[in-house]
């Protein structure tokens, strides 16, 4: 794939971004839950706590509990990590390890959450056993130590995915992603803007807020004896007020990315048609009204392009658009068709402008779709007559057979639109076709306002020729022998009858020609 390719031309380690994910992730997952432990210290509530639950800091501190549940809560995270990213440390570029490294920012907060609950657990389990002994109320063991858990546990877990991610995006992801393609490593979750702003909100609203409450309540029970809810009650609604301004500046931001999105996709499937509305000058009006002049920049190529197929073969249109064409032109072999109508003169004569436009169109649409179909290049039209080229401008080893078969094709074609004059009461067409294969010069000529994709050289004049030779002879295809002997039958039994050494003008020697039965 190409981000791999691209990821391991530039010398990117695996195993090293494996240590780097164990260090910062660990490095950050301590530094912040330490933070977080020693500024609740310092708070009020766990002042009041302590003096609360002082018969449970006696025996935390008498049994060692707090190392115990500490050591759990800080080794279980490291131990996750290493076993996830096993993967990177192989050192071998694989989905698997693709999908870990954009999956490492919400594993290791997981992770820190999991090394929390181990906390929590050995914590709230001794606090339980030693109050249930007693004389405490059985309530407020169950709502402070969720609570204080709760406090000191969503600052680190947020945060500790906050800066993996952004290492992620800085250093990590460039380097192996460097063409983009992320959304093709399948299982990688995606985090979307709700689940930060979630994050968010935990951190900033409610952390807070829980602090607040549980400071309130652990208060009041200190002085009452009672646990008394009236201070959540207090705080739900600011709560609910910060959840409803939340909803509002998410969907301000989600709702432009999401049409943003959406018209990215129309796009992709090749509707220009439409832009993106924006009712705002902010950032993401400035993206909307970026995109919708882009849409119509496009629009306008994409009109071009495709008037630009409709004069010279698409294929040909794609390969100049390449930009690979040498601007000194080339030398190939090729095989050139010519097709020309017999007695055209006479009969357009017979005919309006009209019904002989009408008449070409429809014999040349029958007769190109042959050529097209086997390789073939539409370089012009003649007046009635077709120029075809096989081997140019892409190359090809076998544009001698691809031209003999759009022959017998074009012969079978003609067959089919005569019966249909023929039921219109309209006289037969007949028509000559000439193959001769050899090397011609093949390029862009013309002036800078005017150019054209062509190929000249004597092997396009005797090509031409042999379509003349035609009449002579009295056939409908004629082939050289140069194309003759570039030509293999399956069965063996080769339909080409030797008719002559024919004299054409401009050659020396004459040139061998076969009839096509």
């Amino acid at each position: 794939m190409a981000g791999e390719r691209g990821g391991l031309e530039r010398g990117v380690s695996l195993r090293k971004i494996g240590v780097q994910y164990l260090c910062i992730g660990y490095a950050i997952s301590l530094f912040f839950s330490e933070a977080s432990s020693l500024l609740y210290s310092f708070s009020g509530l766990a002042a009041i706590e302590n003096e609360v639950f002082a018969d449970w800091v006696e025996y935390g501190k008498g049994s060692r509990l707090d190392e115990i549940a500490s050591s759990g809560g800080f080794v279980l995270p490291v131990v996750c990590m290493i076993f996830y990213a096993l993967p990177l440390f192989r050192g071998k570029r694989t989905p698997l390890a693709d999908r870990r490294i954009l999956n490492t920012p919400i594993a290791a907060a997981i992770f820190v959450l999991m090394g929390w609950l181990v906390d929590f657990v050995i914590r709230f389990g001794a606090a339980l056993s030693v109050h249930l002994s007693g004389e405490r109320n059985f309530l407020s063991v169950l709502l402070i130590f969720p609570l204080s858990t709760v406090i000191t546990a969503l600052p680190p877990i947020t945060l500790t995915y906050l800066a993996l991610e952004v290492f992620n995006r800085m250093a990590v992801l460039p380097r192996l992603f460097p063409d983009g393609s992320i959304f093709s490593v399948k299982g990688a979750v995606k985090p979307s803007l709700s689940i930060l702003f979630i994050m968010a909100f935990c951190a900033v609203c409610l952390y807070p807020v829980f602090e607040m409450t549980s400071f309130l309540i652990l208060r009041s029970y200190q002085l009452t004896g009672i646990v008394s809810f009236r201070p959540l009650l207090h705080c739900l609604l600011p709560v609910l007020l910060a959840v409803l301004i939340m909803a509002i500046l998410l969907h301000l931001i989600r709702k432009p990315l999401k049409l943003l999105s959406a018209a990215v996709g129309r796009v992709e499937q090749g509707d220009y048609s439409q832009g993106v509305q924006h009712v705002s000058n902010d950032e993401s009006g400035i993206l909307a009204d970026g995109f919708n002049k882009m849409t119509a920049s496009l629009a306008e190529k994409e009109f071009l392009r495709d008037t630009f197929g409709r004069v010279v073969d698409p294929r040909v249109r794609d390969y100049l658009m390449t930009g690979n064409v040498p601007l000194q032109g080339e030398s190939r072999e090729v095989t050139v068709l010519f097709c020309d109508i017999r007695s055209f003169t006479a009969m357009s004569e017979k005919l309006t402008a009209a019904e002989v436009v009408s008449f070409l169109n429809g014999y040349f649409s029958a007769l190109g779709g042959c050529i097209t179909r086997n390789n073939g290049i539409i370089n012009k039209y003649i007046g009635d007559a077709i120029m075809a080229i096989f081997g140019a401008p892409l190359p090809s080893d076998h544009h001698a057979q691809d031209a003999f078969r759009a022959a017998l094709e074009m012969r079978s074609a003609l067959a089919r639109l005569n019966r249909g004059y023929a039921a219109e009461g309209k006289p037969p067409v007949r028509f000559g076709i000439g193959l001769h294969t050899g090397p011609v010069f093949a390029g862009t000529i013309g002036t800078k306002e005017r150019m054209e994709y062509t190929i000249i050289g004597d092997t396009v004049n005797t090509a031409s020729r042999i379509e003349s030779l035609c009449k002579q002879y009295a056939v409908d295809i004629l082939i050289s022998g140069s194309t003759a002997r570039q030509l293999s039958f399956a069965d063996g039994a080769s339909p080409l009858v030797f008719t002559d050494n024919a004299d054409i003008r401009g050659k020396e020697l004459p040139v061998q020609v076969y009839a096509v039965r």
